[in-house]
C-alpha cells in the first residue's frame, strides 16, 4: 500500500520520493504529524501539492483522512498523480489544480487541517503575509482545526526566531491570526502550528502495513508533539520587514556562517571557510573535541553540529559516524540541560540521518530507536 517494487524515483529539487520508505530524513517527513492533530474521518487541505512528497506521511496512519490537495502547477500534479496511482494504487487522495486563494474563496468545505506549503521559485509565495487570504483560511477551519505551515529560511543551528529574518516576520504575523502559536524545527524548514485554541493531540495507530523504521518515525512524532503547548515560542518583536527572497535570505545565513566560523575558531579549531568545516565534522577526534566543548562552554551552539551533520549527509558522502557514538554518550547530559533542543533537534536529526534513502547510517537503527523509546514510556 505505501511501498512499490517499482524502480521510478522522482527525485526534484523540489520533491524527493523513495518507493521503499515512507520517511526519508526530509522535511516533508513532518506532514507525518497531521494524524495526531485530528481526529478520524478528518477533512484535510494540503495547499501545495508538487510532487506529493507529505502525501504518504499524512495518510500513514490508521486513521481515515479525506485528503485534499490544492497545486496551481497542472505539470506537477499530473506528474503527482500518475506516480501515485502507478506505484501507491491503494492510496486514496483528491488533488484540484488551482491557486489557492481562488480554492478557499470557492470552495464552502470546513477542514480539520490545513497545509500551507506554497512557493515561488526564487521567493515565499505572497500569500504568507496576505490578511485576506489568511481570512479565508481561518473561515475553512472546522471548530478546534490547526492550520501547518512550512516556513523556510535560515538554518535552525542559527537560531532564527531570535532574529529579524523572515520567519520570525511570519511568526509575528501569525500571531496576529490566532490565538496560539507552536513550533517544531528542522534544519531550514520551521513547522508553524496555529490555531484558535490549544491543539489536542490524538493517539495514533501506525497503519499496520507500515515498515518497522516507517511506523518508529510516525510513533516518535508523539513525542515531538508533546510539549506543544507547554513550551512558548520565545520570539522577537520587530517592526523591521526581512526579504522573503530566498537569495537574500541565503545571503543573510552566509554572513551568519562568518560569525559561527569564528566562534568555532575561538575553541582552537581552523576555520577559516566552509570546506574547511566539512573536513572538521568528518574528523572523528577533532569533531568529538569541538561538541564537547559546544556543550559545557557554547551552548548557544548546541544545535550547530547535528543540524549540519545531517544537511551535509543528506546532500553528499560524508563520514560522521562519530556524532552517533558522542550522543550516546553525552545523551542524558544534553537531556537533562537542554531537553528542548534533545526533544527537537539532536534526536529527529540523528534519526533523520538513520532514514536517508543512502542506508550509510543506517546500522545506529537500534542504538537511536533505543533512544528513542526511552522517549515514548515518558
Amino acid at each position: 500500500m505505501f511501498y512499490s517494487q517499482t524502480k521510478k524515483i522522482i527525485n526534484k529539487n523540489l520533491t524527493f520520493l523513495d518507493t521503499t520508505s515512507v520517511f526519508t530524513g526530509q522535511y516533508w517527513d513532518e506532514f507525518g504529524i497531521t494524524s495526531f492533530l485530528v481526529p478520524d474521518r478528518a477533512e484535510v487541505l494540503m495547499l501545495g501539492l508538487s510532487y506529493g512528497g507529505g502525501v504518504r506521511p499524512i495518510l500513514s496512519s490508521n486513521k481515515e483522512i479525506k485528503l485534499t490537495c490544492v497545486d496551481n502547477d497542472k505539470v506537477s500534479v499530473k506528474a503527482c498523480k500518475d506516480f501515485y496511482r502507478d506505484a501507491f494504487p491503494e492510496l486514496i487522495f483528491q488533488t484540484e489544480v488551482a491557486d489557492a486563494k481562488e480554492f478557499l474563496m470557492n470552495d464552502s468545505r470546513n477542514f480539520d487541517c490545513i497545509w500551507l506549503d506554497i512557493y515561488e521559485a526564487t521567493k515565499y509565495c505572497e500569500y504568507y503575509f496576505d490578511r485576506e487570504f489568511f481570512d479565508f483560511l481561518k473561515a475553512r477551519l472546522s471548530p478546534g482545526g490547526v492550520l501547518l505551515v512550512n516556513s523556510y529560511g535560515l538554518p535552525n543551528q542559527f537560531n532564527p526566531l531570535s532574529r529579524n529574518c523572515v520567519q520570525t516576520d511570519f511568526y509575528n504575523f501569525l500571531k496576529d491570526n490566532f490565538n496560539h502559536i507552536s513550533s517544531l524545527p528542522y534544519r531550514r524548514n520551521i513547522t508553524f502550528i496555529a490555531s484558535k485554541s490549544e491543539p489536542i493531540i490524538y493517539p495514533v495507530i501506525p497503519h499496520p502495513s507500515l515498515a518497522a523504521l516507517d511506523m518508529q518515525t510516525l510513533k516518535f512524532f508523539k513525542c515531538r508533539l508533546a510539549h506543544i503547548n507547554s513550551d512558548p515560542i520565545e520570539a522577537i518583536n520587530s517592526d523591521a520587514t526581512s526579504s522573503v527572497n530566498f537569495k537574500d535570505i541565503d545571503q543573510q545565513m552566509r554572513e551568519l556562517w562568518v560569525e559561527v566560523r569564528n566562534e568555532i575558531e575561538s575553541q582552537g579549531f581552523k576555520c577559516d571557510d566552509n570546506a574547511q568545516i566539512l573536513d572538521l565534522i568528518q574528523n572523528q577526534n577533532n569533531a568529538s573535541n569541538l561538541a564537547t566543548q559546544l556543550l559545557h562552554d557554547r551552548q548557544e551552539l548546541i544545535s550547530f553540529l547535528p543540524i549540519l551533520c545531517a544537511g551535509e549527509s543528506n546532500i553528499r558522502n560524508v563520514d560522521v559516524d562519530w556524532i552517533f557514538d558522542w550522543f550516546c554518550k553525552y545523551s542524558r547530559e544534553i537531556k537533562d540541560t537542554f531537553p528542548k533542543f534533545y526533544n527537537q533537534i539532536w534526536l529527529p536529526q540523528l534519526w533523520a540521518m538513520v532514514l536517508q534513502s543512502s542506508k550509510q547510517y543506517r546500522k545506529f537503527y537500534f542504538s537511536m530507536l533505543a533512544l528513542m523509546q526511552k522517549e515514548e514510556t515518558l
